[in-house]
């Protein structure tokens, strides 16, 4: 019993101490904190566009989705690379032949300076990389866009990213890193047949070597946890 207690402890202990850092502030869009403990890691960042919903040439007749996963690669302390898998989930619209098709996305990057991106693999889709002050749907600052046609604005909706596709490559963030470095807002552009949608990114943390699976972050009631098992062992010690 006392080592079953143990073991379970030092698991719980160790789980939070590789987890990303992932908060969603009042503004309802979401940050991961990334540092070199989360090498070889993974987390999740998916969209969702609600069937019905107004864009500037009508409004959709299907829910428009898509999801990415994010790996960091490695973590220097002036750079830190990711390999970024995003798909198209969008549902097919009654006319197969509408587009709704993704043509940008980006993330605000958060280090001690601005940082530089580039890619050390491009994709197939997304071949272009740079930063953006105006991201469409109302984000500002986006140290990293990775868009597929004219710019981050937008452009020829067949040069994006098609429902059912899937596009994958590595890019590098270059400037002062220290510790950790942090990715935000996560915005997207799907360019359709019913006008154009941005919505932002809703996170959720992953193991990397697996199936997406819940990632434990320190949260009060899982330290509350981890002390009364710690308690428990003191006691028996004394009690044998």
């Amino acid at each position: 019993m006392r080592k079953s207690l143990l073991a379970a402890a030092l698991l719980l202990a160790a789980t939070q101490a590789h987890a990303f850092a992932a908060t969603r502030p009042d503004s309802g869009r979401w940050s991961v904190q990334i540092g070199a403990g989360d090498v070889s890691r993974s987390f999740d960042v998916g969209w969702r566009v609600a069937a019905g919903s107004a864009g500037d040439e009508g409004r959709t007749p299907v829910e428009l989705s898509a999801v990415s996963t994010w790996t960091v690669d490695a973590f220097g302390k002036d750079w830190v690379e990711l390999t970024v898998n995003l798909r198209n989930t969008t549902a097919t619209p009654p006319n197969a032949g509408d587009n709704s098709n993704i043509v940008a996305f980006g993330a605000g990057v958060d280090g001690s300076q601005p940082l530089t991106p580039s890619f050390t693999t491009a994709g197939n889709t997304f071949t272009r990389i740079g930063s953006e002050k105006n991201f469409p749907g109302g984000f500002k600052d986006f140290d990293l866009c990775v868009f597929a046609a004219n710019n981050c604005q937008g452009g020829n909706v067949n040069q994006g990213l098609a429902r059912g596709g899937q596009d994958a490559f590595t890019l590098r963030l270059g400037g002062v890193i220290g510790s950790v470095v942090a990715l935000s807002d996560f915005g997207l552009k799907f360019q359709t047949a019913w006008g154009s949608f941005e919505p932002a990114g809703t996170v959720s943390l992953t193991e990397a070597s697996g199936p997406s699976q819940p990632v434990a972050v320190a949260e009060p009631a899982s330290l509350g946890l981890l002390g009364v098992g710690m308690a428990a062992l003191v006691w028996r010690r004394r009690r044998a």
